[in-house]
Order: structure tokens, then sequence, then C-alpha cells
């Protein structure tokens, strides 16, 4: 399962990849193996795999099975499993704020938004 995509330095390896679709064939069974119809079919699932999920890192990916496997009682397509591990790793990243400069607003237009939710909150009362 040799990609171009292996240039960069990967956190996860084919093995990681093997041991990912065991973990589903326990936890999912038939639903999971009936997915492969063949070998060739199961060894082209296994490089998809591996390639969509290089982006991210072991423990992301862990997280992700465990998050699947709670909230799952069918076993997860490939970008779903991806969306996922997405969601995982937002977790991680910690909020940044833009270093752009604050640009002002006109005075007559905080002026006007301020009527506005005035006159709203006079109508609620």
């Amino acid at each position: 399962m040799k990609t171009s995509s292996q240039s960069v330095k990967a956190e996860i390896s084919e093995k990681h990849i093997e041991t990912l679709f065991i973990r589903f064939t326990a936890i999912y069974g038939h639903l999971w193996l009936n997915a492969y119809q063949n070998e060739h079919v199961l060894e082209t699932a296994k490089k998809e795999w591996f390639e969509s999920l290089l982006p991210f890192k072991g423990i992301y990916i862990k997280e992700a099975l465990q998050l699947i496997k709670k909230q799952s009682h069918f076993p997860p397509s490939l970008p779903m499993f991806v969306d996922c591990c997405k969601a995982v790793e937002a977790r991680y990243k910690p909020l940044t704020h833009s270093t752009e400069p604050v640009k002002k607003s006109a005075p007559e237009v905080v002026k006007r938004y301020i009527n506005q939710m005035k006159s709203y909150l006079r109508k609620r009362q």
C-alpha cells in the first residue's frame, strides 16, 4: 500500500489501518465484513482509509473510533469517519483570534442599530 502521500512523515502506518479494520470487524461483525466482497476490494479500501487518515494524529483516530462505537449501530463510511476525526481534532486546537485591526463602525451606523435594538426591546414589553 505505498502511496505518494507517504513522503510526509505519517503518524499512522498501514499497521494502524489493519488494526482499525480488525477493531471495526470486532465491533460491527458481518455488517463491516459484508462491505468488502473480496480481497481486492478490501485492499483498495484499506489504501483509501490510509490515505484519508494520514493528516490525523493517532490519538484523534482512536478517539474517533470510540465516538463512532458509542454513537452508531452501523459501521461508518470513510467520509463519516474522517468527519469524526476532524471534530475530535478541532477539540484539541486552541481558539485563536484575528490579528487584523478591528475596523470601527461609523457612529451613525452604530446609532441606527442601537435604536433598532431599543425599538425591538420596547415591543417585547
